[in-house]
């Protein structure tokens, strides 16, 4: 089994890819390589090149152990992510999603039987690891319960899964937003899933953002919501004559 793969390691893991360039190793941020999946116990690295090395550099293949491992899909999508993090799950201590949202989808076998996922890490069927939602991601609360409420009805436990109380929070104006600029497009429509994944970055970006902790307190909540929802609201009414939201608060 086999997989092209953008992974980004600790920097002590980087010597063992080239030996014979030890001098620059803290130069090896990054790299490309092919994984071949051996066994639960290891994973065996096919050539590996470096920005900082030619590729007449060692192409001998290794056997590593490091202490992180990042899965990246470099296409638009299912490029086999989830599998490949649930086959390395098994020697991982923790096992971390730190960006995207509800947009995804990602499938896990198990005994024959299908789990869907779209927010919750694959890393959650395995009880005695962390499971991380981490402070890149964008959680959409009511996808979070409803997934949760699946696993437990499958009886899956979800005592070792974490949330960062940093990540940040998608509230129906983001969904609203999101469904109004791709029909503002026209013919240039991108394909956005309308979860508001992208408003709620962009609030982030702009620093306006509501996190998990701000749900923790309602009176801090309640007034970063008004204020955002006046904001979305203007937008909603004077630049795509919508209707606006209303505020319970």
């Amino acid at each position: 089994m086999f997989g092209i793969f953008f992974l980004s390691v600790g920097n002590r893991c980087h010597i063992y890819f080239f030996p014979e360039y030890y001098s620059y190793a803290w130069h090896y941020l990054s790299f490309f390589a092919i994984i071949e999946c051996k066994t639960n116990q290891q994973v065996r690295f096919l050539p590996c090149f470096s920005r900082k090395v030619k590729a007449s550099a060692s192409r001998q293949a290794c056997i590593v152990y490091m202490t992180s491992v990042v899965v990246v899909g470099t296409q638009w999508g299912d490029e086999g992510k989830g599998k490949i993090t649930d086959f390395l799950s098994a020697d991982a201590e923790v096992i971390a999603r730190y960006q995207g949202g509800d947009n995804a989808g990602h499938t896990i076998v198990i005994d024959g039987k299908k789990f869907k996922l779209h927010l919750i890490p694959s890393g959650i069927f395995f009880p005695e690891k962390i499971s991380v939602i981490g402070n890149g991601v964008v959680v959409n609360p009511k996808s979070l319960v409803k997934e949760l409420a699946y696993l437990h009805e499958e009886g899956v436990t979800t005592d070792n899964l974490r949330i960062s109380d940093r990540a940040h929070v998608i509230l129906p104006y983001h969904i609203k937003l999101d469904q109004l600029q791709e029909e503002s497009k026209g013919d240039n429509k991108i394909g956005t899933t309308i979860k508001g994944i992208g408003p709620a970055y962009m609030d982030k970006a702009a620093r306006v953002g509501i996190r998990i902790a701000d749900l923790l307190d309602k009176e801090i909540f309640a007034e970063r919501l008004r204020i955002n929802l006046a904001e979305k609201n203007r937008l909603f009414e004077k630049m795509y004559d919508s209707t606006a939201i209303g505020c319970d608060a």
